[in-house]
């Protein structure tokens, strides 16, 4: 069960991905406790691509990270396949979700700057 979720959504050239943060725990499994730091080492940074309209595929080798730096959350995504992949078209803004559980998700569109 997805527990937990820290991921920008983005749409690039027709195509719908999703990368960041997750972490699942097992139906009943006790919460655990500990810093932001502590609950992203124990969970897992992935890029999916939507493949249809309720079907997420991972997109293996993708190269994300996920880091906690000043009590904010960082996602990076590094290699120019993965680059392309994402940003290729230059979309004007992406989708940043963050899922607690027992909470109400968080969502806001964020502008994207191009450097």
């Amino acid at each position: 069960m997805l527990e937990n979720t820290m991921d920008v959504t983005v749409k690039n050239d027709g195509k719908e991905y999703t990368f960041g943060f997750y972490l699942w725990k097992h139906p009943g499994a006790s919460p655990g406790s500990g810093s932001l730091g502590d609950l992203i080492s124990a969970g897992q940074t992935s890029l999916f691509e939507r493949t249809e309209p309720k079907r997420m595929t991972i997109v293996r080798n993708a190269d994300v990270r996920v880091k906690s730096k000043a009590g904010r959350v960082v996602i990076t995504v590094r290699g120019e396949k993965d680059l392309q992949r994402l940003f290729s078209s230059r979309p004007v803004e992406v989708i940043f979700k963050i899922k607690y559980p027992n909470e109400p998700e968080i969502s806001q569109t964020i502008p994207i700057v191009y450097q």
